[in-house]
């Protein structure tokens, strides 16, 4: 498999990447005296409903602005479809998978001695860091009182010494599930009958409601970033200060929230980068990346531009530095992974694999069905209208899947069935990606040594413990995975025989 590190070691692929070094090896950058201040504005469960991403009814000026005059993420995933386990990684730069619990949905994950917080280290580089507010980490191995500078519902950059570069984090909880329940109803400009309802979904009042309130929201946050960017410019700061838009994790309708589907980890980012600091972007404004993005990516990229080397524990890549790559997990630049495991009181066990065209799921827990009811979720209007239809037999094949149990394996082409709703996996024209696909799962949960198969509590939990030599035969039960009812029984042929070097 064609890694990250072998792709860049030759200066013929450099020339087709979308990334340019903002530190280490590069030699012919010049980059100003100071380090840039670096802004992280997070809106809480968010698809990309903006006009920038095409969407024809989305009101997001603020953002398509941004996308304008920065760079545009395409594919974009999270870690998770659900808040916790993606902040673990945008706070450690570690898949909250290799450490568990971090990987389940308000897990205590406790952290190696060699770990430490993205705050920590730029504060130890002379960075002044604030978090407004959220922080759900999924571990208490980080003080928040003492890992940021100021960690509070009023925490801002304005608080720092003057002079000092800043890194501030602000989420918004405009957009967050919450917003819809329990029926709550946004009006703006957003109305009901303009909305497209996905297939999946029953065309119900309730689910109409729902998704248009939800795009007014998106409005609103979109108003609320306007005001952070205003502060910037009043402070005197906008040339200074790389910007940075995206969302903790996908949607909040039915189906998108908590499953791995685009609904659930297709996030937007969006980054604005100053003249001054434009020699680690592509030249020009309005950059679009097709390059696929994963939020493992991003704590290596705020290190980079502060001027640091990523500590050699950290499982991603600098987004805008690739001189700076040092991979040695085995991630091509084509594919970003994702997970799914106990979603509050439920108890699940899903990888995904996608390269931001095709997208690849496996269920380790088939037998468990796609509409498990969650006690949070099942308040919103728009699931309990599903339900009912579903109980009344009033659905159509596609729309009541989601009550039956799963299939081992999914494999969907996102260019033509954007809804996901044409399962591929037998389909013989795509057997040839199906199984690079596979293979490229299999390894990454090896690389990461992923504690999924271990059971939440267990001795051998945690990113020390799952280490001890023989005590998790991750090959093994890969290969053992495969023996279910309805899988491929030859797709891991060959995954014990991995070196055991391949885990760390």
């Amino acid at each position: 498999m064609v890694t990250r590190r072998k792709l860049l070691a030759g200066a013929g692929a450099l020339a087709g990447l979308p990334f340019l070094s903002a530190c280490g090896s590069g030699e012919n950058m010049s980059l100003p005296d100071s380090p840039p201040n670096i802004l992280w504005f997070i809106s809480d469960d968010a698809n990309p409903y903006i006009g920038a991403y095409g969407d024809p009814i989305a009101r997001t000026p603020t953002i398509d602005q941004l996308a304008r005059t920065g760079i545009l993420y395409r594919n974009v995933f999270s870690t998770a479809p659900v808040c916790a386990p993606t902040r673990f990684s945008l706070i450690t730069g570690v898949l909250p998978q290799s450490c568990g619990p971090a990987h389940h949905m308000r897990g205590v994950a406790k952290l190696p001695d060699i770990m430490r917080s993205v705050p920590e280290y730029l504060r130890a580089h002379g960075y002044h860091c604030t978090n407004n507010w959220k922080t759900d980490y999924n571990t208490n191995s980080f003080d928040e009182t003492k890992i940021w500078d100021e960690n509070s519902r009023t925490a801002h950059w304005r608080s720092r010494p003057v002079g000092k570069p800043f890194y501030s984090v602000i989420t918004t909880f405009t957009t967050h599930e919450s917003a819809l329940i329990p029926g709550a109803i946004t009006e703006g400009n957003v109305k009901p009958e303009q909305v497209r309802v996905p297939a999946f979904l029953p065309d119900t009042p309730s689910v109409r409601r729902d998704l248009a309130s939800y795009y007014n929201r998106m409005e609103r946050m979109d108003a609320e970033l306007a005001a952070v960017l205003k502060q910037l410019d009043d402070d005197g700061l906008s040339e200074n200060t790389i910007v940075f838009y995206f969302s903790d994790n996908g949607g909040v309708m039915p189906r998108s929230k908590r499953f791995l589907y685009d609904e659930g980890v297709r996030c937007p980012l969006v980054v604005r980068v100053p003249e001054r600091w434009r020699n680690v972007i592509p030249k020009g404004l309005g950059k679009e990346v097709e390059t696929p993005v994963g939020f493992i990516d991003f704590p290596p990229t705020v290190l980079a531009l502060a001027g640091l080397t990523a500590p050699a524990h950290m499982q991603g890549e600098p987004l805008l530095s690739a001189l700076a790559s040092r991979s040695d997990f085995p991630r091509t630049t084509s594919y970003v992974f994702s997970m799914r495991n106990r979603m509050d009181e439920r108890t699940d066990f899903s990888r995904a694999v996608t390269d931001g065209n095709e997208l690849y799921i496996r269920h380790y827990m088939p037998h468990r069905p796609w509409g498990l009811r969650n006690a949070f979720s099942a308040q919103l209007l728009s699931y309990q209208s599903w339900e009912t239809e579903h109980l009344a037999g009033r659905l159509n094949p596609v729309q009541e899947r989601f009550w039956n149990e799963k299939p081992f394996e999914e494999f969907y082409d996102l260019r033509s069935d954007r809804d996901q709703i044409n399962n591929l996996i037998d389909d013989p024209s795509r057997q040839a990606k199906i199984i690079e696909m596979r293979a490229a799962l299999d390894e990454q949960m090896l690389a990461i040594n992923d504690n999924g198969f271990i059971p939440e509590s267990a001795a051998q939990e945690g990113y020390e413990a799952s280490r001890v030599p023989g005590v998790y035969p991750l090959a093994r039960l890969i290969e053992l995975g495969a023996l279910q009812p309805g899988a491929n029984r030859t797709r891991c042929r060959g995954c014990a025989k991995l070196p055991s070097t391949a885990i760390r």
